[in-house]
């Protein structure tokens, strides 16, 4: 999402992760990369961030408060969307979620144990049946 918001067009995710690459036969570096500068890292332009993904504090506060079109989903970890977990966030001065925020689950919630314990993308047609299951889809409006 961030690389996406940034103007990067051609994202992708390693499905099954480093161990799966490291048994399909992909070639592995022994040391780091020297960084190598682009000539144009955004796809559009310098400064082609993709606003249009991003929500505003009003835009948000106007879903939570049920007088604007849309729906919050929080994908982070149960506890820290009920306040209890606060490892991760020890900057924030109250823990919990937005008010009326759906709780989709983290990463956990997306991934599945596959062959050699590897954490593979569950399938398209899954994600899409648990989002229906707990109301979420783009007819509603906008998905913050």
């Amino acid at each position: 999402w961030a690389l996406m918001y940034s103007g990067v067009r051609e994202v992708r995710l390693l499905d099954g992760g480093f161990s799966a690459w490291e048994r399909h036969g992909g070639d592995v570096a022994k040391a780091p990369a020297v960084p190598q500068a682009a000539a144009r890292f955004f796809s559009g332009g310098a400064g082609s961030c993709r606003h249009d993904l991003l929500a505003t504090s009003a835009e948000v506060a106007a879903v939570s408060a049920g007088s604007g079109r849309g729906t919050i989903v929080d994908v982070r970890k149960r506890g820290e969307y009920e306040g209890w977990l606060t490892d991760n966030y020890g900057f924030f001065a109250s823990a919990g979620h937005i008010p009326s925020a759906v709780h989709q689950g983290n990463w956990d919630e997306l991934v599945q144990t596959g062959e050699n314990d590897d954490l593979k993308l569950r399938s398209l047609q899954e994600v899409a049946a648990r989002w229906s299951a707990l109301g979420l889809s783009a007819a509603n409006g906008p998905l913050i």
